[in-house]
């Protein structure tokens, strides 16, 4: 019989370790129902088409997502809100707890020298950064009616 690990963490560490464990809020931008994503050219975070970050140790994870959109959407919201969470083996092999937010946006973004925002109006690419066409259609869609959304 193996013995089952619990999700159990221990003091807050710097960096992403093999082994470890770390959180992440995602979000998805929406305009007038359709996805907004962003050609990132800064080569530090080439190939990431959505805002995201670590969420830093002691953060409420709206606060951290509302400073994702400020910062990447220049604060342009209608409504923020949980829409899935997700996990995954990092390239680090840590094990990656993603937070991902969808986000009602009130006006596009204009972006700047090193993000381009772009809309999409025809059909998604099988797979935008992590994740596939599928949840990102199920989550731009989830807000366009009032019975998709989360009640508690």
């Amino acid at each position: 019989m193996t013995e089952k690990i619990q999700a159990i963490f221990g003091k807050p560490v710097k960096n992403v370790e093999a082994g470890g464990t770390f959180l992440t809020i995602h979000i998805i931008p929406v305009y007038k129902g359709k996805l907004v994503a962003f050609d990132v050219t800064a080569p530090e975070a080439k190939g990431r088409w959505f805002p995201w970050t670590v969420l830093n140790y002691g953060i409420e994870p709206y606060e951290a997502a509302a400073s994702l959109v400020d910062d990447w959407c220049e604060g342009s919201t209608q409504q923020l809100s949980l829409c899935d969470i997700l996990t995954s083996m990092s390239y680090e092999g840590a094990w990656q707890i993603s937070l991902v937010f969808r986000n009602e946006l009130i006006t596009l973004p204009h972006g700047d020298f090193e993000r381009k925002p772009l809309l999409f109006d025809k059909e998604l690419p099988t797979k935008i950064d992590k994740f596939q066409s599928a949840d990102i259609e199920r989550w731009v869609n989830s807000g366009s009616t009032k019975t998709d959304q989360l009640v508690f």
